[in-house]
């Protein structure tokens, strides 16, 4: 009964703890600007804007014939 008292002191110390750090570093307030909807449809725009290299990789792969299977040879 008293190891179950000493860990339970711990864990809500180590909360206590844990709580106090992050109000500390400022994790625990919110610091959120509210942005107008004119800035998001910019945000957005140049989102849109930016080339994306990856999207030659994703081509589709060949089928049919044409594909380099070499099933077919033996």
């Amino acid at each position: 009964m008293k190891n179950q008292k000493e860990i339970a002191m711990y864990i809500g110390l180590g909360m206590a703890i844990a709580i106090v750090l992050l109000f500390l570093t400022g994790r625990l307030r919110e610091n959120y600007e509210a942005s107008s909807e004119d800035e998001l449809m910019q945000f957005l725009d140049e989102v849109e804007k930016e080339d994306n290299p990856d999207e030659d990789d994703k081509a589709p792969a060949a089928m049919g014939e044409d594909s380099d299977s070499d099933e077919d040879d033996e």
